[in-house]
Order: C-alpha cells, then sequence, then structure tokens
C-alpha cells in the first residue's frame, strides 16, 4: 500500500489508522473508548486505499441507513471533502455510493438484503458493529470475495464500544470468557489516550465519569468490556 496522500499526513493519523493499516488479518476488530480514533483511523484506511489501490469494492454498512448517514457514512464524505478530493460527479445520492476511478464505496445498511447478496467486496466497514447479530455478521463475511491481486487480501473491519461483555463479538470473536479467538481476527484495543487530536474538555468529560457512573466510565473512558444497560454508541 502506497503512504496516506500528503494531505492526510499534513491533517493528521493516529497509531490506530497504521495498527489497521498493517494489520493482515481477516476481520480487523477496533474495540474501545469514546473519541479514541477508531472510526476515524477506519474512514481514513479506506480513503488511502480509495485513491491507492484499483479494481476495489468498499462496503461501509451500519444496522440502519438513517444512522449510517450520521456517522460513518458522513465521515467518509466529510474527509474526502476536507481533503479535497470529493467530487459531486462521483457521488451517486441515490445509489449511495461514491466512484474514484476503478474504485467503488457503497454505504448500506444491514437490512438491504439485495445490495448484500449481489455484491462481492474487498472491504467492509461495520460501524457499531454490536447492533449487528451474529447471522448478519456472517452474511456480510461470505461477500468478502472480490478478485484479490498482488499479495493484497479482503478484510473487514468492526468498530464498537465494548458495551457488552456478553456480545458474539467478545465471545465468538475476541475470546472474552470462554471460547478461545478467532485465529483470522485480530483485535486493535484503543482509548481516548491514542489520540492527541481531542481537546481537553472532551478529556475532562471522559475522566469525569469516574464519579458518575463507574461502568460507562469503564467502556467509554477505559475502553473495557461493561455490562448491557441500554445501547448508548459513540
Amino acid at each position: 500500500l502506497i503512504m496516506v496522500t500528503e494531505t492526510i499526513k499534513k491533517i493528521g493519523y493516529t497509531t490506530i489508522f497504521e495498527r489497521n493499516r498493517n494489520s493482515k488479518a481477516k476481520v480487523i476488530v477496533n474495540v474501545g473508548g469514546a473519541g479514541s480514533s477508531k472510526s476515524h483511523s477506519i474512514a481514513q484506511l479506506f480513503i488511502a486505499r480509495l485513491l491507492n489501490e484499483q479494481n476495489k469494492v468498499f462496503g461501509v454498512v451500519r444496522r440502519t441507513f438513517p444512522a449510517l448517514r450520521m456517522t460513518a457514512m458522513g465521515l467518509v464524505l466529510g474527509l474526502l471533502k476536507e481533503y479535497g478530493i470529493y467530487r459531486e460527479e462521483n457521488h451517486n445520492k441515490t445509489a449511495n455510493n461514491y466512484i474514484h476511478g476503478t474504485n467503488t464505496i457503497w454505504f448500506f445498511s444491514i437490512d438491504e438484503s439485495d445490495k448484500i447478496k449481489s455484491t462481492n467486496f474487498s472491504y467492509i466497514w461495520v460501524e457499531e458493529a454490536n447492533e449487528l447479530d451474529w447471522e448478519s455478521f456472517i452474511i456480510l463475511k461470505l461477500r468478502l470475495r472480490a478478485p484479490v491481486e498482488n499479495g493484497q487480501s479482503n478484510q473487514m473491519f468492526l468498530s464498537l464500544n465494548p458495551s457488552d461483555s456478553f456480545g458474539w463479538i467478545p465471545v465468538k470473536l475476541c475470546g472474552f470468557g470462554k471460547d478461545s479467538p478467532d485465529p483470522d481476527v485480530e483485535v486493535i484495543h484503543s482509548t481516548w489516550e491514542n489520540n492527541p487530536y481531542l481537546d481537553d474538555a472532551y478529556i475532562k468529560v471522559l475522566q469525569g465519569l469516574i464519579s458518575q457512573d463507574e461502568n460507562f466510565y469503564n467502556v467509554y473512558t477505559l475502553g473495557k468490556w461493561g455490562r448491557l444497560e441500554g445501547k448508548v454508541y459513540m
């Protein structure tokens, strides 16, 4: 992979970006606290590969499309604009895709079964992956079958807060509890300390959780697996 563009270098990226870029795993689970740069880093990686690779199909997915539009989709399109890459004519707002050269990024929700079952992906990013069930994950993973070349491999990236230690991601993928870790999975843990671009006011909010809610402090500040008490995604 060619290094990220000079624009991305200038604006900055974290070590979480580098770990995702260097991973050779089939599935990369980005789990951590709020503001840890996990989603931002995956979005940057997709843009870097969009610019530097050929004939790739990217999927950016969340359980519902309104939530996707407000998070991962908005982040990717926003960064394309920030980097001066975005072209209106390349963005099909009806089909919800963006084309750059021979590459296409598809934005879709998990209930768009026709789009999922009819497309072979090179890279898939599942934002707030703990919103999905195990079956949806398997269906997406089975669509990682786009042609590969030059030693590259198809990959799926998951991003989530560790809000439920009994969910399928910690148990089946991360080996949390009784099961062993999946050998095809790499877990990248992150907290706010991995993000040097956070402002002091937000860091203060995260640190202040310790006196407000121990579970939220563990999940959103320390990035530790917690207990499910009403889903809050950040």
